[in-house]
């Protein structure tokens, strides 16, 4: 059964692109076929990656009523139908257009239709410490509450900022409310572990910029020894915990 991950929130720059790029190089680790559908391209960052196969879906949004064109979404199922050659389709919302898609969503039992079609649907879903934190978790919730049944995966993102849970690190997550709320539809929680802002975010920025993938970053050209050492370790945490759900969590479903 081919799996459908959708990236959704309603906020944008909280890493709903970043966690598309990890998802999928964790996913090709795994020996799995991935394409990444981009639905806002007007501010991507994943058309930069060429070693991704990303594919660019522009107008989904109706630039008359502001709202997510039915046809084009229809289109988007077509193309999800007609790439049976997939193991799993990466959709990203993007950040302009993420609550009238996450509204598109509810309104339109889009999780049901996808699963009607032989498709698995799994939601990302962020949760990002510092200032977007109780906005995010509130996010969470809502999701939860529109989307009881779909399996889901959550991203702890403490990227700049770190995740606070009544005195506890991001650990506390699996204590919060929004938690136990979600818990028996959540696969997994995964972390994006806090990075130095002056030696290790910059490289993962200048990744971002030049659309380096973590297997490219030896042979980029672009990278000193000691950068390289720091990047390999930061990948076997958020690729490698990636791969190891793809295999344990995707793989034997469909064995």
């Amino acid at each position: 059964m081919p799996t459908v991950h959708f990236s959704i929130g309603k906020k944008g720059g909280i890493g709903k692109s970043q966690i598309c790029i990890i998802a999928a190089q964790g996913l090709i680790n795994a020996e799995r076929k991935v394409a990444v559908i981009d639905l806002d391209p007007a501010t991507s960052t994943i058309t930069k990656f060429e070693g991704l196969e990303v594919i660019v879906f522009p107008d989904m949004i109706d630039r008359n009523s502001g709202e997510v064109d039915p046809a084009r979404f229809d289109d988007l199922i077509e193309l999800a139908n007609d790439r049976d050659d997939l193991d799993d389709l990466i959709i990203d919302t993007g950040a302009s257009n993420c609550i009238t898609f996450f509204n598109y969503l509810d309104r339109n039992d889009t999780f049901e239709l996808f699963e009607e079609e032989g498709f698995r649907p799994i939601i990302h879903a962020v949760v990002q410490g510092g200032d977007n934190q109780a906005e995010t978790l509130k996010t969470l919730s809502e999701i939860q509450e529109l989307f009881p049944d779909t399996e889901k995966f959550i991203w702890l993102n403490e990227y700049l900022n770190r995740l606070n849970f009544d005195g506890d690190d991001a650990i506390g997550f699996t204590k919060s409310k929004e938690f136990k709320e979600a818990k028996k539809s959540i696969l997994a929680v995964f972390r994006l572990p806090y990075l130095l802002p002056n030696t290790e975010a910059p490289q993962i920025n200048k990744m971002n910029e030049n659309g380096i993938l973590f297997s490219e970053v030896d042979s980029c050209g672009l990278f000193k020894i000691a950068e390289k050492k720091r990047l390999k370790k930061y990948s076997s945490i958020v690729i490698g915990q990636f791969t190891e759900a793809a295999n344990s969590l995707l793989t034997a479903t469909e064995s």
